[in-house]
């Protein structure tokens, strides 16, 4: 994803916008696709910052968000707060814990995410 100078793709069709921006949604997957597929195969956790309108043009990212939300590993990510319908459907599930981050719990956020995590990724007794 990227700033282009021209609002047209290779194949001629026009890019996608954000505000003053093109987004270049084949540089983005040949990234961002990747990335994901590393970290579910060989991470314990996988962060995923930031999951906005930008990343959501890329039919593939969302696919794989999808598969990384139901494999075991804990995902942590950053979401945009403003409506969207993707977004909006992700927020819903009950399996997610949605924080929203502010002035007050921004320095503390840190540490309570990793402390979940622990909880979450320590062994059974």
């Amino acid at each position: 994803m990227g700033r282009q100078h021209s609002s047209h793709t290779r194949t001629g069709q026009t890019a996608p916008r954000v505000g003053r921006y093109h987004v270049n949604v084949s540089t983005f997957e040949q990234i961002a696709l990747p990335a994901l597929d590393c970290a579910a195969a060989h991470a314990d956790v996988i962060v995923v910052d930031e999951i906005g309108r930008m990343e959501l043009f890329s039919d593939a990212f969302v696919s794989r968000l999808e598969k990384l939300l139901a494999s075991p590993h804990p995902l942590v990510a950053t979401a945009q707060l403003a409506p969207h319908p993707l977004l909006d459907d992700l927020k819903a599930r009950e399996d997610i814990e949605l924080v929203t981050v502010s002035e007050t719990n921004r320095d503390s956020l840190a540490a309570r995410v990793a402390s979940r995590l622990i909880a979450d990724l320590a062994c059974p007794p």
